[in-house]
């Protein structure tokens, strides 16, 4: 499977997440804004800026976008014998979770998160 890129696949697949999770309590709307706000600022081409202290929050909302796809959306691709939509999903999901390794690694494991995280879909590939 060749490296998953970020394309409007991906950003629509973090926006669909965003609006068909039930957001029971604050921390899931929270983790569901920063989803919104990531694919907004990859569609316009930015880097991705999270403040620090909600970086895990943002990292579990991109973690439950695997969860998502692979509970919800990859079995019926399945069931349907959809490559294209299987290899998409899957790339999809890579990426989501790279993404979500990226800001927690930008986090560290110190006690006082850095005020800000950014980093460059580019980094990715590092």
């Amino acid at each position: 499977m060749s490296e998953p890129k970020v394309d409007a696949f991906f950003i629509n697949i973090l926006n669909f997440v965003a609006a068909k999770t039930q957001a029971e309590d604050d921390g899931i709307r929270a983790m569901m804004f920063h989803l919104k706000a990531i694919a907004n600022q990859l569609e316009r081409g930015l880097d991705i800026v999270v403040a620090g202290r909600d970086a895990k929050l943002a990292a579990r909302g991109l973690a439950g976008v695997t969860s998502f796809i692979h509970d919800r959306i990859l079995p019926e691709a399945m069931a349907d014998e959809n490559d294209t939509a299987i290899d998409q999903l899957q790339k999809a999901s890579k990426l989501a979770l790279q993404l979500s390794g990226l800001i927690l690694n930008k986090v560290g494991d110190g006690e006082e998160p850095p005020k800000i995280i950014s980093f460059s879909v580019s980094e990715l590939n590092e």
